[in-house]
């Protein structure tokens, strides 16, 4: 198997492997995967407009959220 394959297989649809948030009630990976990357981009206070500098490695999760959803 492929790894795209297995990742694709064992990540959520945003294929965020380092952490998710998993309150009482979240009932699945992929929203697990949204609740964090959102949560993070709360507590760091981002608001749309803002200028962004992502430092961090893998896939880009969290580059890719912040860009759907803070566009300016």
């Amino acid at each position: 198997m492929d790894s795209r394959r297995f990742f694709a297989l064992v990540l959520g649809a945003r294929r965020k492997y380092s952490a998710c948030f998993w309150p009482e009630g979240c009932t699945g990976l992929d929203e697990a995967e949204r609740l964090a990357l959102s949560i993070t981009c709360e507590r760091a206070g981002l608001r749309d407009g803002q200028r962004i500098l992502e430092l961090g490695c893998g896939w880009g999760s969290l580059s890719l959220w912040m860009a759907e959803q803070y566009p300016a």
